[in-house]
Parts: structure tokens; sequence; C-alpha cells
């Protein structure tokens, strides 16, 4: 990822939609079964996903977005598919996605 990708552009615009309407932003980086894909490809893939979500969270926290990086916080048993990289995890992976998306607001709302 960089400056001109095109996803970077319209998360950019989200920002400052959010900015000029005073929302504050929520990003949530999703989790990602990053075991079973380096077992499927290898590390080269693992490694580009984590220089993404690293871009990602530096990016966007730097313009006070609340970042919440679920990235590696699902474990491997909670994915349905076993064949390929995915994002589809059972209840328990959607209680934690929940609880860390509940837990940096309440943190937000805190602190303000």
């Amino acid at each position: 990822l960089d400056d001109s990708n095109p996803r970077i552009k319209d998360f950019d615009k989200i920002v400052a939609i959010c900015k000029q309407k005073n929302i504050q932003l929520v990003y949530n980086i999703l989790g990602e079964n990053t075991e079973n894909a380096e077992y499927l490809v290898d590390s080269d893939l693992t490694d580009l996903m984590q220089t993404n979500k690293n871009y990602l969270m530096n990016r966007y926290s730097k313009m006070d977005v609340i970042m919440v990086d679920n990235f590696n916080q699902i474990p491997d048993s909670c994915f349905y598919e076993r064949d390929f990289p995915t994002e589809h995890y059972n209840f328990t992976g959607r209680k934690i996605t929940a609880d860390n998306l509940s837990e940096s607001i309440l943190k937000f709302e805190i602190n303000n």
C-alpha cells in the first residue's frame, strides 16, 4: 500500500468527511488467519499482509482515527475456510472482534 492506492484515497476521503462533520471515526483492521496463510502460501504473503496492516495503523492513527487492530487476534481454530486465507470466522472470532472494538471505543469515550 501507498498514498496512490485507490482504497487509501477512499479511506482518506472518509477521514476528511468525518473531520468536517465532527464525527469520531473508527477503523477496524479485521482478523486474518495468518497462520493458515503462511502454511498455504509462505511468509512472503504474511509479511506483505503485516506491512499493509502497519501502514494503515500508522497512517490513520496520525489522523486521529481510532484504529482497532484485530489482525492477529483471532486464533486459527476460529476460521471457517481451510483452503485459502480469509477473514471469515465463527462466533468466538466475532466476539473477540466485538470486544476489542467496544474496548477501544469505551477507552476513547472515557478519555474525552
